[in-house]
């Protein structure tokens, strides 16, 4: 389809939903209103390779100044590296579901591991800003996480300083399936607290 055109319409429609867009596509946006990111690649850490030397970033700042460049990351022990690349970084850590995880498993993973992952990101990235990603739905593992899993995981993100709260993924026949409203009653509170979330810095949490 006409993905430029599509995302054009949102700027001038004012519609609610908002996009991360590659450079490809967004030389050929007409109205960037609803262009959340220049989004410059998912999981470019897993290889310690020339990304490293990128000017993708630093092209995307000249070309488009009012938009911030992001890229999402996979590999804590590279992150650091990585840091600093774009205005924005994202990185994901699971502990349920049998969510597929970059560490050597041979026990059950222990609850604060995306605390601990997602953490170490952020301060490498720090002063800028982090992207944090938790488990929702999706048809990349074999079940689905409970609800008290989700609140967990959502949670852990939120303490590790996120400036920003991605789910992964938006499965919606498993919304019907599962029990969606605890849910969602966080994420209102995580909303009304947006502010003070955006323009603060949450120290963290100590786990015994």
């Amino acid at each position: 389809g006409d993905m430029p055109g599509t995302i054009s319409k949102m700027g001038s429609t004012k519609s609610p939903m908002n996009a991360f867009v590659t450079p490809k596509i967004l030389k050929d946006v007409t109205d960037t209103s609803n262009v959340d990111v220049v989004f410059l690649g998912d999981e470019v850490d897993g290889k310690m390779d020339s990304n490293l030397r990128t000017e993708d970033g630093k092209q995307a700042n000249e070309q488009w100044p009012h938009i911030p460049t992001y890229q999402g990351a996979k590999t804590s022990a590279h992150i650091g590296s990585y840091s600093g690349i774009t205005d924005i970084q994202g990185m994901d850590a699971y502990c349920a579901a049998c969510a597929p995880t970059i560490i050597p498993v041979i026990k059950t993973l222990p609850l604060q591991y995306p605390y601990q992952y997602l953490r170490n990101a952020r301060d490498n990235h720090a002063p800028l800003p982090t992207y944090l990603y938790s488990q929702l739905y999706s048809e990349a593992w074999s079940y689905q996480a409970n609800e008290n899993e989700i609140i967990a995981q959502i949670g852990e993100a939120i303490i590790a300083g996120a400036k920003g709260l991605t789910l992964f993924q938006s499965s919606h026949k498993d919304f019907k399936e599962h029990d969606f409203s605890p849910i969602k009653k966080q994420l209102r509170s995580i909303a009304a607290l947006r502010e003070s979330l955006r323009t603060g810095d949450v120290g963290g949490l100590k786990f015994d």
